[in-house]
């Protein structure tokens, strides 16, 4: 209790520089909170909507797609099912304001089937939904809306409602509102309820469902069951518990949310150099203090406990600032982590509210806490090594300067940073590939520390003469820099190097997206549907295609269909284009990392073979030359994989095989753009009105230009990397309230000095000046290390991270137009974080200080 007491009375008397400490933990612990209640609301939003709408159902029946509705029939007759419920899911599209091209969930089930009512608790006994039954089962575009629905859209029963399906835009009538609650939670209320039979009739799959919902039998164990329904299925069908379809969706969720806590450990990061910084000043500071207090009977553990004490005051007053700052930025940043995740993974995410579980806020305090005390660990130990003799030694000798010399630590940063992404690269951990940037950023800012004084040397002395008396004197100061000074401009390189890191990630990954969609575009026009999931179309009927061949005009159209498929636990992407696309002729349309071009595009034509994306090869170990197996709705396909291709359709993988073979498994027929080419001496602007008005009216379609297609890409890729610009923020306030620390305690140590100038003649305003410059000095240092470290980081994000965490393998674009505006960054944070020590410092009454002495 005595070094507790100790460590309050002295924070209370630190003031601006433990507040500004504690800021710097707060910001570090915000972020971390707001990534982990992020991810927490990511991932409830999927499994509260299986459980909400699984309802009692023990077990699960899905497919590769869509499957015929008399398996439910036949899981009725095994011992143990009490019912089995044919289920058809899809999405619809908003049509018109205030939801156009937002996407809606549409769960359908035979809501003449008691069983089935009771089965999926549609609606608790004595609810009347719909007022008119006969209606809305007469009537095959009949639907349910929930209560947060019909109020955003303000529609009562009767109302119609345009959507678009993959048929084109078609008008529903809204039979019934759902009470609040039940199922209406999920999907954040983007839920459509129908008919079973209304729903196939709609998507023109008459007979076919997607899932069977399956109740036990009183007494009857689920495993016991399981077993039965996995040897009675059709091959490619499987029986999973509802729990494991979340566990599936966390494993999908799984590299992005590991990205995201990358992000936000650095932030952390960077509150430990200034916690460190912070404490480690403050013992050199009071060693004649401490001194005194080991003459008067305190032990070596009390005098480090008497330090810990304040660190561990610090970061609870960090954290608990932290947390509730960590709910605000997780609200904000909601909506678009949200974005990113479904341009990323091409799926719709519907986060309607925030997770705020006891456990994230407990882990956001104990983290700041634990960040406080780690940083004050080296500080502790070196306070309880201050000898009693220290005590009667002068002032001047009381805290001689020793400059830290962390060549160890740095050699044992970069050998765990080697050994970090070898076991990446190897055991495929992306975990593993944050405890490698961790541990570079560590090296990085201890190397810049070393090298802060010749940077400045180099950088800033030349300009020396030019710069006045204050600015003279600054650069003298940062010539001989010191320690807490240097790991100041480290922590702002950091956020410096953070800002460059994920504009080169954003920069590379555009670029490689937009090389691939050159390469494999090479129509006039593309037509698609105006609703997307991600950046992928929805689907439409291929019938479209016929349409659009019969405009005047066009010559040639080609399909593409980009569908999703289960392999191995994983989402992967089908790739299906015409025949023609993997002509002789077509051979630049690919670019090929392993196998014979013209023999694989001659395999693939004639349906003999696949071709599969370089990160599918990767992630499942798959070669030229090895049989590929796909569960489809037709049954086993097998194939030999006749070549690897660069693809960015999927961050899992892509397999691309021509259209008639995809057909035939698949029995699919729709497509997701069509690729028109020109007939010669056609217009294209008259072509593409003929295409709005003859076929894109009814049908919901956009019509782009090859130009406008890139810019729509590059528009999806900088919204999916939109977060960064967010997370980069905080990183750059840790720095400056660091810096704005480390000022106040240089040049409070250095009162003497000031008021001997004061003295001298110098005046109020040249002292405020020399430590302003002296700010703008660290901050241009900053700029030079966030360079460097910027590189080094950027490198090892874009050639092993974002490959090990988010699938794909990208070529490295450095982003030298973010120069510019990291450059502005270090002038807006440098020179605001010596506005305060230099107010100080200029204040100092210099009879005072020269007494203080």
């Amino acid at each position: 209790m005595g070094a507790l007491a100790l460590a309050r009375r002295h924070l209370r008397g630190q003031g601006a520089r433990a507040a500004l400490t504690a800021a710097g933990v707060a910001c570090g612990v915000a972020l971390v909170v707001a990534i982990r209640v992020i991810n927490a609301s990511t991932l409830a939003s999927f499994t509260d909507a299986i459980e909400d709408l699984a309802g009692t159902a023990a077990l699960q029946v899905r497919g590769p797609g869509p499957f015929p509705e008399t398996v439910a029939e036949q899981l009725r007759a095994i011992p143990g099912v009490d019912h089995a419920v044919p289920i058809v899911t899809t999405t619809f599209f908003g049509a018109e304001p205030p939801i156009g091209g937002e996407a809606l969930s549409v769960f359908a089930a035979d809501v003449t089937d008691g069983h089935a009512i009771r089965t999926l608790h549609l609606v608790k006994a004595g609810e009347h939904v719909v007022d008119d039954p006969l209606g809305f089962l007469v009537d095959p575009r009949s639907v349910i809306v929930t209560d947060a629905l019909a109020a955003r859209l303000g529609v009562t029963t009767g109302a119609t409602l345009p959507l678009r399906t993959p048929h084109g835009i078609e008008t529903f009538t809204v039979r019934g509102v759902l009470p609040p609650g039940g199922v209406g939670r999920a999907f954040g209320g983007n839920l459509i309820l129908m008919d079973v039979v209304g729903a196939q009739l709609v998507l023109g799959e008459d007979g076919l469902i997607d899932q069977v919902d399956v109740t036990l039998e009183p007494g009857v164990r689920v495993e016991d069951v399981e077993q039965r329904l996995h040897a009675a299925l059709p091959a490619g069908l499987e029986a999973i518990r509802p729990a494991r379809r979340g566990e599936q969706i966390e494993r999908y969720l799984a590299s992005f949310q590991t990205l995201l806590s990358g992000l936000s450990g650095l932030a952390l990061l960077a509150a430990i150099f200034v916690v460190g910084s912070a404490v480690a000043t403050s013992v050199a500071a009071r060693r004649r203090e401490l001194g005194i207090l080991r003459c008067a009977g305190a032990e070596r553990r009390q005098v480090a406990a008497l330090v810990l004490g304040e660190a561990f005051a610090t970061g609870i007053v960090g954290a608990a600032a932290g947390v509730p700052l960590g709910i605000v930025l997780a609200r904000l940043l909601l909506r678009t982590v949200t974005e990113s995740t479904e341009l990323i993974f091409s799926m719709t995410v519907f986060t309607a509210r925030l997770e705020l579980s006891t456990w994230a806020l407990v882990a956001g305090v104990a983290t700041g806490v634990a960040a406080a005390v780690v940083a004050a660990w080296l500080p502790a130990r070196d306070a309880a090594l201050v000898s009693p003799l220290v005590a009667v030694r002068t002032a001047e000798g009381a805290h001689p300067m020793r400059r830290w010399q962390p060549r160890g630590t740095i050699v044992a940063a970069v050998l765990l940073t080697g050994g970090a992404l070898w076991a990446e690269t190897r055991f495929d951990s992306p975990w593993c590939g944050n405890v490698a940037a961790l541990a570079a950023d560590f090296a990085l800012v201890l190397v810049f520390m070393r090298l802060a004084g010749r940077a400045a040397a180099l950088f800033l002395r030349p300009a020396r003469e030019a710069l006045g008396f204050a600015g003279r004197l600054a650069v003298d100061r940062l010539v001989r820099i010191p320690d807490q000074l240097a790991l100041a401009a480290a922590v702002l390189a950091l956020g410096l190097g953070l800002m460059m890191t994920a504009a080169t990630v954003a920069r590379s990954f555009e670029e490689s997206v937009l090389d691939f969609i050159r390469r494999q575009v090479h129509a006039d026009l593309v037509v698609a549907s105006t609703a997307a999931t991600g950046w992928i179309e929805a689907p439409l009927d291929e019938a479209v295609g016929d349409r659009l061949a019969a405009v005047a005009g066009v010559a040639r159209v080609e399909r593409v269909r980009l569908a999703e498929h289960a392999y191995r636990g994983a989402r992967i992407s089908i790739d299906s284009l015409d025949a023609s696309a993997f002509a002789p002729e077509r051979e630049a349309d690919f670019s090929f990392a392993a196998g014979d071009a013209r023999a694989a595009l001659a395999a693939v034509r004639a349906g003999t073979g696949v071709l599969v994306s370089r990160n599918f090869a990767r992630q499942f170990d798959v070669g030229v030359g090895a049989t590929l197996r796909l569960d489809t709705p037709a049954g086993p396909f097998e194939a030999p994989v006749a070549g690897v291709v660069v693809d960015y359709v999927s961050p899992r993988g892509s397999v691309i095989l021509a259209r008639p073979a995809y057909q035939r498994w698949w029995q699919d027929r729709s497509a997701n753009r069509f690729h028109v080419r020109l007939a010669p001496g056609a217009s294209l602007d008259a072509v593409r009105h003929a295409i709005a008005t003859q076929v894109g009216g009814a049908q919901g379609l956009k019509v782009l230009t090859q130009r406008e297609l890139y810019t729509y890409h590059r528009d999806a890729v900088r919204r999916a990397f939109r977060l960064t610009d967010a997370l980069e923020i905080l990183p750059l306030v840790v720095a400056a309230l660091g810096l704005a620390e480390a000022l106040l305690a240089v040049s409070l140590d250095r009162r003497r000095e000031f008021a001997l100038l004061r003295a001298a003649g110098a005046t109020r305003a040249q002292v405020a000046r020399a430590v302003v410059g002296e700010s703008a000095g660290v901050g241009a240092l900053g700029l030079a290390g966030g360079l460097a470290i910027g590189l080094v980081l950027a490198l090892i994000w874009v050639r092993v991270n974002f490959t090990y965490q988010l699938g794909w393998e990208i070529d490295f674009h450095f982003a030298a137009g973010s120069i510019p505006a990291a450059a502005l960054a270090a002038l807006l944070v440098s020179v605001p974080a010596g506005l305060l020590p230099a107010r100080r410092v200029a204040r100092l009454p210099v009879l005072e200080a020269l007494r203080a002495e």
